[in-house]
């Protein structure tokens, strides 16, 4: 039963990744930017955040 349910978080968990990452993915390819100055200064630490992340992961 145990097996079943760390079976099943891990998909669940690689799902949301992929979801997330495909997200991420596809807006700097479509050139999509914050409108303001402190949008685009919370999106640049975001990113770089979540890029380290992944590289961990």
């Amino acid at each position: 039963m145990v097996a079943l349910a760390m079976g099943a978080s891990s998909l669940f968990l690689m799902n949301l990744i992929c979801v997330n990452l495909a997200g991420v993915t596809t807006f700097l390819v479509q050139g999509i930017r914050p409108a303001t100055w402190w949008e685009k200064d919370r999106a640049v630490k975001s990113t770089r955040i979540a890029i380290v992340l992944w590289q961990k992961g």
